[in-house]
């Protein structure tokens, strides 16, 4: 009877090891979350710009991919060259691998040229991942009826031409990595309505409103704003209180 409980004991011991060694610390758990957030709450930017020539199609597509495997994490999102003209690049991720993707990129073009003037459309934080995967393509899009675009309502232009690039990522959202290519091989209208016209891109490359990457960089990144509270300072200060 010793013996069989003596087994019985040792055999409850492993299992009590066992679950000791499955149980996570409290910084397993937190790196845990971290990860998981990371996959589905994102930074956002769209970068749109001009194309030095037409001949530089290949050296921009190159560069951006040879830029986005060197970033140590996870980019989502698309970039459509227009008419070998102009591009717009919608890229998803951690801040800190969108900045490595857009130093990259400048850095390729220090050497290379390719790029024309180039701007910052929108940048958000903490919102939703909505493209499953990355993807460029080129694209044929007929000349824009409308070519002299107004300033006045430059932020509903933005808008309009982000949301139906977060449309298409919403289509493209449920289906895997092949079925993602299919869809963009297509004409449906989630992916020929997201394309903007190069003459678009163009309008906004050239508006003085927005940053070029190097001053998104340098106001965001490289010197921030510090922004200081009056209830962070205590002036002058307080004397002893007397009783």
């Amino acid at each position: 009877m010793e013996e069989g409980a003596d087994r019985t004991n040792q055999g409850g011991g492993q299992e009590q090891q066992g679950a000791a060694l499955e149980r996570s610390s409290l910084l397993d758990l937190v790196r845990d979350g971290i990860r998981r957030q990371n996959e589905s709450r994102v930074a956002r930017i769209v970068l749109v710009g001009e194309l030095a020539s037409s001949n530089d199609v290949p050296a921009f597509v190159n560069a951006s991919g040879d830029v986005k495997a060197k970033v140590d994490g996870k980019l989502t999102g698309i970039a459509f060259v227009v008419n070998k003209a102009a591009f717009v690049v919608l890229i998803e991720g951690v801040w800190g691998h969108l900045v490595e993707y857009m130093r990259g990129l400048m850095a390729a073009n220090t050497s290379g040229k390719f790029l024309g003037l180039t701007r910052v459309l929108t940048s958000v934080e903490d919102v939703e991942r909505m493209f499953p995967i990355w993807d460029l393509r080129l694209k044929r899009v007929p000349k824009a009826e409308q070519a002299d675009f107004s300033s006045d309502n430059l932020e509903q232009t933005a808008f309009e031409t982000v949301k139906l690039l977060l449309q298409l990522g919403q289509a493209l959202s449920s289906l895997n990595k092949a079925k993602c290519a299919e869809f963009l091989d297509s004409q449906k209208r989630e992916v020929t309505g997201s394309v903007p016209t190069s003459e678009l891109l163009t309008f906004y490359a050239h508006h003085p409103r927005l940053f070029s990457m190097e001053e998104y960089l340098h106001i965001f990144y490289y010197k921030p704003v510090q922004i200081e509270l009056d209830s962070d300072r205590v002036y002058p200060m307080e004397g002893a209180l007397e009783f």
